[in-house]
């Protein structure tokens, strides 16, 4: 039985058609012109099974966006009270997972203390964490 504390979250990942990884990389938040949109690719209007590549389930809630760099995605989230960054490869095999310390939770029903998204220069993937 699934407590609130137990609350787990969902990363689904649509099918995107493009031409090239170096295309889909997606450096932070904002996207590659930092206006949350990209002219590159073709995309579904609506996400259902057709359109969906692969989806998990995240050992915790949070509300960061997931960025991409060379077809791996990035994202926090907590794990077991830590924060934590997972990563993923673009068929949705779990790469790796870090933790950092423990985690400060948020106040908001749907937030934590993982909220802020991670960011890459391209080298290498950054995070900060309400805990600081």
């Amino acid at each position: 039985m699934q407590t609130s504390s137990q609350h787990f979250a969902t990363i689904t990942l649509a099918l995107f058609c493009y031409v090239g990884s170096a295309q889909a990389d997606w450096l932070n938040w904002r996207g590659p012109h930092d206006n949350g949109g990209t002219n590159v690719g073709t995309y579904p209007a609506e996400l259902n099974e057709k359109s969906t590549l692969w989806q998990t389930e995240l050992p915790g809630k949070g509300c960061s966006t997931p960025i991409v760099l060379n077809q791996n995605i990035y994202l926090t989230t907590p794990v077991d009270g830590q924060d934590a960054v997972l990563a993923y490869d673009w068929k949705g095999k779990k790469l790796w997972s870090t933790t950092f310390g423990a985690e400060n939770p948020g106040k908001h029903r749907n937030g934590s203390g993982s909220n802020a998204s991670t960011v890459t220069d391209g080298k290498s993937v950054y995070a900060y964490f309400k805990s600081g």
